[in-house]
């Protein structure tokens, strides 16, 4: 090294920065290991630790010891801007575990680094946490229908004064209803009934009603080009654990809303397939009773 260049060159630059075993028998050197230690003891730097490391340095600037002259020039560029941030704490810490004898250093770097894979460990469960939430909130199924069973039973004038675009609405399971075991109620906020989720979309989303499954569910326009207005609905299905904004469990009732004597009065009407078993059913049983008939009167 250039004699010139080196007679410019703060004592750090030329010289070990550690403190040596000469330098810790003396008091300031003692000092400043004490320091050191204190500031690591926990693996964090602090910004008041920051500026009572500060204090020190500036009370003892007369002080030929490299490691001190190390942390000074450190130190005034971390606080030069008059705020301590989080990076120049950690920069701090290096700069001390660079000054530190070896095995005091070892139990500073290990201090540090414990603390580091604590904070990698709550980052890395944050998000895993995150990604739980928005898995949890992720709707389950949805549904876009047509308010089915619509004409029935007055629900024309309630749609027509009571039914907006955009209103909230209520599903209500029916497990009790005669014509569909996959029966979802349509109501009102008020509680009034406007009619059903039609039948190919309830054997979708009863089975994860009755699984507890949350909703969330609003008009979004009414169609009035026929006989009755018809409301659109838009339904949105989420988990049990589910905790977003607005989403209830279904209502369930253990006695059906439709009305036995309206016969189709409610939107759950016996399909095809159950009406011929129906017919054919009493068809046998006519023709065992004129059989009957018949037999007796031989």
């Amino acid at each position: 090294m250039d004699p010139m260049t080196s007679n410019t060159l703060p004592p750090h630059r030329i010289r070990r920065i550690s403190l040596t075993k000469t330098q810790l028998r003396t008091e300031l050197g003692a000092e400043l290991l004490s320091l050191c230690e204190s500031v690591t003891a926990d693996g964090v730097v602090r910004p008041d630790e920051v500026e009572a490391l500060r204090q020190w340095l500036d009370d003892s600037a007369d002080v030929d010891l490299p490691a001190a002259s190390y942390l000074r020039e450190v130190v005034s560029r971390v606080i030069g801007d008059g705020r301590i941030t989080q990076e120049e704490c950690r920069e701090v810490y290096r700069a001390i575990e660079v000054v530190l004898p070896p095995e005091v250093r070892r139990q500073a770097v290990a201090a540090r680094r414990t603390v580091e894979a604590a904070a990698r460990s709550e980052v890395k469960a944050a998000r895993q946490q995150e990604r739980a939430a928005r898995a949890k909130n992720r709707p389950i199924a949805s549904a876009n229908f047509m308010v089915a069973g619509v004409r029935y039973e007055g629900r024309p004038a309630i749609i027509a004064k009571h039914a907006h675009a955009g209103d909230s609405v209520r599903l209500v399971r029916e497990h009790s209803n005669r014509y569909s075991r996959h029966a979802i109620a349509v109501l009102l906020g008020s509680g009034q009934q406007i009619g059903y989720v039609p039948e190919m979309d309830a054997q979708e989303l009863a089975p994860l009603a009755d699984q507890g499954a949350q909703y969330v569910a609003y008009i979004t326009k009414i169609l009035t080009g026929g006989r009755s207005p018809i409301p659109v609905v838009q339904a949105y299905l989420y988990g049990p654990e589910a905790t977003v904004a607005d989403a209830r469990p279904f209502q369930g009732s253990s006695a059906s809303l439709t009305v036995a004597s309206r016969g189709s009065g409610g939107q759950f009407v016996p399909n095809r397939a159950r009406s011929s078993a129906g017919r054919w059913a009493l068809w046998l049983l006519a023709v065992a009773v004129i059989i009957g008939i018949l037999v007796a009167g031989r």
